[in-house]
């Protein structure tokens, strides 16, 4: 059992960290304040405001199964990068994720169940997230990653995550799958921005002065 427990998080960490050679469909881009975001396999946005980008994924689930006495693991993962646009900092972000999951009959085993795994990185910036195993039958499951707060500001960051079932003696079937991603992003300018912005502002004072001396 302490095996199969060690496999699938191995498995688990081995996947998340491999996540950009999932390959497959052209990633899609959409634009926000300040940021767009990317994905090859989350399909279409479902909506986008200037802060917030929400996917409804229809094809994401894995399905464990077990006649009792083995083991059997499944994940699906999927990843999300977040790019600032040019004169752009990126200042936070998080990624709410939500689904629904089975879990067979009678009581599981310890290590058994459907769980999210993930990882976020980039600029130098490495963290890991992951919710506990679920304990009911069924039921609708939503886990918020930690915020991510880019103080020194970066370029690009990338959410990857996957979804597990993972039973080792319990017969049935474990099934977990997801239906909303929502991705929280904040931007700021940099600061060169800011000291264009600024310098325009006085080179305007300065010709509308300029132009008052010479009436």
């Amino acid at each position: 059992m302490k095996s199969f427990i060690r496999s699938g998080a191995v498995a688990a960490s081995l996947a998340a960290c491999l996540i950009g050679l999932s390959g497959g469909a052209q990633a899609q881009s959409y634009t926000g304040s300040g940021f767009s975001a990317s994905s090859s396999n989350l399909g279409a946005p479902t909506s986008l405001t200037s802060s917030w980008v929400s996917w409804a994924p229809t094809s994401f689930s894995s399905v464990a199964g077990s006649g009792g006495g083995g083991g059997a693991n499944s994940s699906s993962i999927f990843d999300l990068t977040v790019d600032a646009l040019p004169g752009q900092f990126l200042t936070s972000a998080s990624l709410t994720l939500s689904g629904t999951y089975e879990l067979p009959a009678g009581a599981l085993t310890p290590g058994e169940g459907v769980f999210v795994r993930g990882q976020y990185f980039g600029g130098g910036l490495v963290g890991s997230y992951g919710a506990s195993p679920l304990s009911f039958a069924s039921g609708v499951w939503s886990y918020t990653t930690p915020l991510v707060a880019l103080a020194g500001g970066t370029t690009s960051i990338t959410f990857s995550t996957g979804l597990f079932a993972a039973l080792a003696q319990t017969p049935g079937l474990a099934r977990i799958s997801l239906s909303n991603a929502s991705l929280n992003v904040s931007a700021v300018p940099e600061p060169e921005t800011y000291a264009l912005m600024l310098s325009g502002l006085v080179a305007v004072f300065f010709m509308a002065s300029r132009r008052r001396n010479e009436g």
